[in-house]
């Protein structure tokens, strides 16, 4: 993916047709799309844990084609359609992060996600 600058703004384009930037970085700040559990072939997986394994697979690949890493994450935002189930996606969302780099984090129960996930993250980092 090939940055295309406007003015101040930075946008990475996704290698697919969708309607939005991979990620886009303005100001010190890049904000990347959600991403959720699917696979190179848009399967989305069938169990929460397996969506929320590739959906962090997923952002530590966009994360590494924008030249970053998790250790310059500073704030996510998870979204769930099942609040109850926090604590599993805790679980694997915790495997990413250095225990004394935790990102600030936003949680919201959501009554849909697109494709039928079941939960997304989106990350915002310094670069």
């Amino acid at each position: 993916m090939a940055p295309i600058s406007t003015t101040d703004i930075v946008h990475f384009p996704y290698d697919f047709d969708l309607p939005a930037s991979e990620a886009v970085a303005t100001g010190g700040i890049m904000h990347l799309s959600g991403h959720i559990g699917d696979d190179d072939d848009g399967h989305v997986a069938d169990t929460l844990t397996e969506q929320t394994e590739q959906m962090m697979r997923n952002v530590a690949a966009s994360l590494k084609t924008v030249g970053a890493s998790f250790d310059d994450v500073f704030k996510c935002r998870l979204m769930l359609t099942d609040m109850s189930r926090l604590e599993d996606v805790f679980e694997i969302y915790r495997l990413y992060f250095k225990p004394l780099r935790l990102p600030v984090c936003t949680t919201f129960g959501v009554s849909a996600l697109a494709y039928g996930a079941q939960v997304e993250i989106e990350v915002s980092l310094k670069v």
